[in-house]
């Protein structure tokens, strides 16, 4: 029974730790996977039942993460408290199988298909979760704006017509550096059609100064010769967020060409099948 808490609590550290190390949706995997390997070991080296297997298995994580989990409506975490479940049933089915061509296919084919489910299912039930404050229908206040490449002011109310996408993001944050790849990517598909604008604003924060901005614009935008045009809020980031109602950052806005503010959320790109930013875009146009 020993042996059966010890990997336990290993797949419970592996299961927990993930989410911090590889992200939710790798998680899925790491967690997924680990129960499957701890059920199925834990069958071959005890002597216990596997209603006790599963009960020294699932208690911890199920208690502590998915107990939270539920508690706080945290949806991003459910798949993988299925996942979890499940691998563990599958894991003490495997174990107890003597023939050795099934329980060595068995573990490949559970790890194809978590890792699947990791980099195309996880994505997109993200993607859904997270749609229901994502689409709006109001008019935008007046943003004030300068453009970074000549300061001139930017009135977005000079715009309608016009689909506006605004990618906003602060000098302290990580995750907006690592988009700008895909919002370069973005931008070089839609610059040539005059009906879309798109700018990277960046949002002055406590402590910020231009010459650190500037220097974040240098070392992760033109350095890299990312080619979208950069604004500069005129407005703190407390100020616009409360204003346009979101939480952090990176977000991205679509504004439609009626002024009206469509969609506040994350800049999902195609690998993402459900409410990606090019779907939105093209409905938007033919509006």
């Amino acid at each position: 029974m020993k042996k059966v808490f010890i990997l336990s609590l290993l797949a419970y550290i592996l299961s927990i730790s993930s989410a911090f190390l590889v992200g939710v949706e790798f998680q899925f995997f790491v967690a997924g996977f680990s129960y499957f390997l701890a059920s199925k070991t834990s069958i071959i080296i005890s002597n216990l039942k596997k209603i006790h297997v599963l009960v020294i298995l699932a208690s911890p994580f199920l208690l502590s993460y998915g107990l939270y989990a539920v508690i706080i409506q945290e949806y991003n975490s459910y798949p993988t408290l299925v996942a979890v479940i499940i691998c563990i049933l599958l894991g003490l089915n495997v174990g107890s199988n003597e023939k050795k061509r099934t329980y060595y296919l068995s573990t490949i084919t559970i790890g194809v298909l978590l890792f699947i489910g990791s980099i195309v299912f996880m994505p997109n039930y993200l993607s859904y979760v997270d749609s229901e404050n994502r689409f709006r229908n109001e008019k935008v206040m007046s943003l004030k704006l300068i453009n970074f490449s000549d300061s001139s002011k930017i009135d977005i109310s000079h715009l309608n017509g016009k689909v506006l996408i605004l990618s906003f993001w602060t000098t302290r944050c990580g995750a907006c550096f690592e988009e700008f790849s895909a919002l370069n990517t973005f931008y070089k598909k839609i610059r040539k059609d005059q009906r879309v604008i798109l700018f990277a604003v960046n949002l002055p924060i406590l402590g910020d100064s231009a010459s650190r901005r500037n220097e974040i614009i240098n070392k992760y935008i033109k350095n890299k010769n990312y080619k979208f045009p950069i604004a500069i809020s005129l407005q703190n980031y407390d100020e616009i967020s409360n204003k346009i109602g979101f939480t952090g950052v990176p977000t991205v806005i679509v504004i439609d060409k009626q002024g009206v503010l469509r969609y506040s959320g994350l800049f999902y790109t195609k690998k993402i099948i459900i409410y990606n930013i090019d779907r939105i875009i093209h409905k938007l146009l033919k509006d």
